[in-house]
Parts: structure tokens; C-alpha cells; sequence
């Protein structure tokens, strides 16, 4: 009986040391896990550099004329490297001819400046921009040849800017907020309207002017709707909320201020465009919003234009945009 005792203990004691060396060693390798994810994880962080390349600098072209009966402004600047901290180098010596191709009347634009703005200063009472001609922008620089062509397009007029104080909520700080109201035009068909809405505030406690010009500020809109496919079903419907309200500025997430406060004044201007310009701001506002986990590669937005000799090199092509619009516009103070 005793020899079975201590057979029985030895048995015991073997089951319960078993379990503890396991526990060890499920431990060790815990340990040894968690240094292994630590190693990784923080090699993570080191900086990595990305070679861009040598940058290929092309002209520039920043050019949308409208019917106003004003200075008229074409801006040429080459283009730089992606990360520089300056701005683009100004693009001087060029000449600059916009014309009319229904009447082949032409204007020219000059750099009196030296600073890369070609302006035409409109004297007469007429303006440049026809509804329904057709216009061709022509620019001679370093030695190539480039043109680029808009139509104009017909417009709304602006109905009236409203604007209203709200309360504080989620999301939402106390001020006014304003919005536009306008209806589209109808008798198109399946062919929609195209317009640019760009905004202008005057802010009365710093006395700064400017235009909302952030990438989320650009605002478009196909027949009053972010729907360019809508093929007339909105004719003749105002515009839709989202569109009216974009005439306010955005406002950062950690920020108490408000779009507008009393004694603000706000410039709105309706811009008609044609398809071809509001599929360049479409684009234009998915690269400069393309961001976050499941953001889409960079993509080269559109140009229309061109340099006529279609054999020339990368380095002689040109980007940017021409355009032209009627415009409409429509102010208010914001009182009590």
C-alpha cells in the first residue's frame, strides 16, 4: 500500500508541474511575441524618402474670360517641382490673342507688369464675351504655338441671397448662414446647364476681402444638381439645397467661428460654362478632396490646351484651363 501511495503522489505531483512549465513557456512566447511586434511596428516609422524625379516645367495657363466689362486677365506661370515652397516662376515674353471665331474680332493681351498677368482693359462699353460665339485663346511662348477653345454658354439670373441665424448643435456653431437662390433655366431638352458658382466675403471684424478659394469651396452644378447626367429632369427646378448652401465658407472642425457674422457682406457670382470647363472643376475637386484610406492614385487633371505642333515633347506641352462665361451677380449685407 505505501509503495502505491507514493506511486499515486509522484503521479500527482507530475500532472500538476506539467501545466506550469506549460504556463511558462506559453508566457515566453508571449513576450517574445509582443518584442517581435514592437521591432516591427516601430521600423514603421522610420522616415522614407521618395525620389520624384527631375520635374519637367510647362507653361501654365490659367485663363477664364467673362462677359464683364472690365479688366480681363490671362495668367502664365510654368509649372515646378510638386514639393517647392515658392510660387511658380512667371512665364513673360508670351503673346496673348483671344478671338472671337462667329466675327473674328480680336483682342490682344499684354504683361505690362512683367509678372506674368496678360490683361486686356476693356475701354468700351461692350463686352468681350457674345452668347452662343465661340472664342479661341492663342498664346506664342518660347518659341511654341498653343490655342484653346470655349463656347458661351447661356445663364440664370441670380433670385436673391437669403440668409438666417442659427442656433448652436452637433456640428454646427452659431452665425448665419447664407444661400443662394436661383432657378435653372428649362427648353434644353436632355442638354443641361452648366454653371461655377464663385463667392466673395467681406469680413466686418477684420476688414479682410476674399474669395473662397479652398479646394472644398469650388462649387459647380449641372442644372442646379451635382448630377451632370440628370438629362433635363431638373429643368426649370431651383437649385438644389446642398448647391444654394455652398456659397458658405467651410469652417475647420476645432473652430467656434461661423460662416458670416452681422455686418459681413457677401459677392456672389453665377458663372455659365460649358461641359468641357465643368468637367475640368469635377476632376479638379476629386484630385484636391482625394484623400483618406481608401483614396484613388493622383491623376493629371485635363487641359484644353494644346500646342499645335501635335509632335512636340512632354516638356513644350502646356496644362491649365481656358474658359469663358456670362456672368450674373447678386450682394448683401448681413443685418439684423
Amino acid at each position: 500500500m505505501k509503495n502505491i501511495k507514493n506511486k499515486s503522489l509522484q503521479l500527482v505531483q507530475a500532472s500538476t508541474l506539467e501545466p506550469t512549465k506549460s504556463k511558462k513557456a506559453s508566457r515566453l512566447s508571449s513576450y517574445i511575441l509582443i518584442l517581435l511586434a514592437i521591432i516591427i511596428f516601430s521600423s514603421c516609422e522610420d522616415p522614407i524618402d521618395i525620389s520624384l524625379g527631375d520635374p519637367i516645367p510647362q507653361l501654365t495657363v490659367d485663363a477664364f474670360i467673362t462677359d464683364q466689362v472690365q479688366t480681363q486677365t490671362v495668367r502664365l506661370t510654368v509649372s515646378q517641382q510638386y514639393f517647392a515652397n515658392t510660387f511658380n516662376p512667371v512665364a513673360s515674353g508670351a503673346t496673348v490673342v483671344l478671338k472671337n471665331e462667329t466675327t473674328n474680332d480680336e483682342f490682344a493681351f499684354t504683361d505690362s507688369n512683367s509678372n506674368g498677368d496678360y490683361t486686356f482693359e476693356n475701354l468700351s462699353e461692350m463686352p468681350l464675351i457674345t452668347l452662343g460665339d465661340t472664342y479661341k485663346l492663342s498664346i506664342s511662348y518660347d518659341g511654341e504655338d498653343y490655342e484653346a477653345f470655349s463656347l458661351a454658354k447661356r445663364n440664370v439670373p441670380i433670385d436673391s441671397i437669403s440668409y438666417e441665424l442659427k442656433e448652436e448643435e452637433l456640428g454646427q456653431n452659431e452665425g448665419y448662414y447664407a444661400q443662394i437662390n436661383v432657378t435653372d433655366l428649362g427648353g434644353l431638352g436632355t442638354a443641361p446647364d452648366f454653371y461655377r458658382i464663385r463667392t466673395w466675403k467681406s469680413d466686418a471684424s477684420t476688414g479682410k476681402e476674399f474669395w473662397l478659394n479652398n479646394p472644398g469651396e469650388i462649387s459647380i452644378s449641372a442644372d442646379g444638381t451635382f448630377d451632370p447626367n440628370s438629362r433635363g429632369e431638373t429643368d426649370a427646378f431651383q437649385f438644389i439645397l446642398p448647391i444654394r448652401e455652398s456659397i458658405n465658407p467651410e469652417i475647420d472642425e476645432d473652430s467656434e467661428e461661423a460662416p458670416y457674422d452681422l455686418g459681413d457682406s457677401i459677392f456672389v457670382e453665377l458663372h455659365s460654362i460649358d461641359v468641357e470647363t465643368y468637367d475640368f472643376f469635377s476632376q479638379l475637386q476629386e484630385q484636391v478632396n482625394n484623400g483618406g484610406l481608401f483614396a484613388t492614385p493622383l491623376a493629371n487633371v485635363p487641359t484644353n490646351i494644346e500646342n499645335t505642333n501635335s509632335n512636340a515633347p512632354i516638356e513644350k506641352q502646356a496644362v491649365g484651363w481656358f474658359g469663358v462665361s456670362l456672368v450674373n451677380s447678386e450682394g448683401v449685407k448681413i443685418i439684423e
